[in-house]
């Protein structure tokens, strides 16, 4: 399945991921071909009844046929390993979801408000005029009771991307399948305070930074200090130079920018996405059109909704800013499909539960009943009431045995697909294995003992007593 993720802007490209949907398929097959075998398998096994033996009168009960107990043992074996396969998938997918909101994501999304302004190409043709704009806004911004930080930007985390490619001064030339497209980031003085990003070494930008071309400065994170200067100290890259790279091969002519800070990582493209090399570059050196606002806030962020608003129509009636929303609900909505596939798959999962407990407890009941007057010879001729519990348990025993078997070898073959959706999670995970097995057998275990007690409890005169 492809989702849009949204651009950065109307110069940027579309960018997409990839969601891994097997399990989805697999448990709606699964779940539609066993409801079928459930209900083909008893109808086909009626359509053979021997009228003339149904009708021929009999004081006493027959007992169960070997190919009637074999099919609903079948059905039964089947329920249980589908039972066992969805709740082993259900509980890595559970464990997955809960690893990834552990992640430190990098940034603080609290009280943090963020809405996009697009300025008019025409109303705003040149650089000077975009740039006394956003300038304005942030003024104005601070001046807004209930705002502690403000800052603008490119692209928030989890807004999108925008990238080049890079070299960095003193390096030998990389070669092009290891040369990544370093994901950039325009941003003001102030963001990194508003967003709540650590700066590991250096300083953030000044309203100097990026306003002549001398000035030229970057900020870079450490998956990009690892790519281009291997084992260096975050202290140690400052005041070293990058610039755009070439790779078309042709002479490099792009002013070389000095990098004044080093950042932690941020997990811009999501808890459960690897972090590309990026860096941040001044809002007086990249003025662009369209900007993304962050406001930090000392209250709820939704609440500033219409003072930021107001803001913006102060400076341009015309001018409408989208995209209003809370750096925590952004967090919220890119785990809100793991989510909902893996308690999807746990609703599947229990309702697989319920019907093999159910088959297990009405094979063996119809199993008790059917060898009743077995039950009542055997007690008559002193066998135990343990015994008998025995026995019941044992033959149920043996059937949710032969299910959780079955179904540890399919869902050993199953969790593979999901490799990719379980963040830090082993596709065999020995806890999760151990537990819901263990749960499977416990649960199935006092489903047969309702049925083995009612055996236990036969009065033997009472059911050899032939009418």
């Amino acid at each position: 399945m492809r989702i849009l993720a949204g651009r950065l802007d109307d110069l940027s490209p579309w960018v997409t991921f990839e969601l891994d949907v097997p399990f989805l398929l697999f448990t709606l097959v699964a779940t539609g071909s066993t409801a079928l075998l459930c209900g083909l398998i008893p109808a086909l096994d009626g359509s053979r009844v021997d009228l003339r033996g149904a009708l021929q009168a009999a004081a006493a009960r027959s007992s169960e046929s070997p190919g009637k107990r074999r099919t609903l043992g079948t059905l039964v074996v089947g329920e249980v390993a589908l039972a066992l396969v969805l709740l082993l998938l259900a509980g890595l997918l559970i464990k997955a979801a809960d690893r990834v909101q552990q992640v430190d994501p990098g940034y603080r999304p609290d009280n943090v408000l963020t809405f996009r302004v697009s300025l008019d190409e025409e109303r705003y043709p040149e650089r000077p005029h975009r740039l006394a704009f956003f300038e304005q806004l942030l003024e104005r911004s601070r001046a807004v009771p209930g705002v502690s930080e403000v800052g603008i930007t490119t692209s928030v985390p989890l807004g999108g991307h925008w990238g080049n490619f890079y070299e960095a001064e003193g390096a030998p030339p990389r070669a092009e399948d290891d040369n990544p497209v370093i994901l950039q980031r325009v941003i003001s003085p102030s963001y990194l305070d508003a967003i709540g990003v650590r700066m590991l070494a250096g300083r953030s930008f000044t309203d100097r930074d990026g306003v002549t071309e001398g000035a030229r400065a970057a900020i870079v994170n450490e998956s990009l200090m690892r790519l281009f200067w291997p084992g260096a100290e975050p202290n140690d890259v400052v005041g070293r130079r990058i610039r755009t790279a070439n790779i078309d091969g042709q002479p490099n002519l792009s002013p070389w920018q000095t990098v004044l800070g080093v950042t932690a990582d941020t997990q811009h493209y999501g808890l459960d996405t690897p972090m590309r090399p990026g860096l941040f570059l001044p809002f007086a050196q990249v003025v662009r059109g369209s900007m993304t606002v962050v406001w930090r806030t000392t209250g709820e962020p939704t609440a500033l909704t219409p003072s930021a608003r107001s803001v913006v129509s102060q400076l341009d009636a015309d001018l409408p800013i989208y995209g209003v929303t809370t750096m925590a609900a952004q967090l919220d909505d890119s785990l809100a499909v793991r989510q909902a596939f893996s308690w999807l798959l746990a609703v599947f999962s229990v309702v697989a539960l319920g019907l093999a407990l159910a088959g297990l407890y009405g094979v063996v009941s119809y199993s008790v009943s059917q060898r009743a007057q077995e039950i009542g010879i055997r007690m008559a001729l002193g066998a135990q009431r343990l015994q008998v519990v025995g026995q019941v348990l044992g033959r149920g025993m043996v059937l949710v045995g032969a299910g959780v078997v079955s179904g540890l070898g399919v869902a050993a073959v199953s969790a593979r697909f999901l490799s990719d959706l379980l963040f830090g999670v082993s596709v065999y995970d020995p806890p999760t294995y151990l537990t819901v097995t263990a749960a499977l057998v416990i649960v199935g275990l006092l489903a047969t003992l309702v049925p083995a007690r009612r055996a236990s409890a036969v009065d033997p005169m009472r059911v050899l007593r032939v009418d």
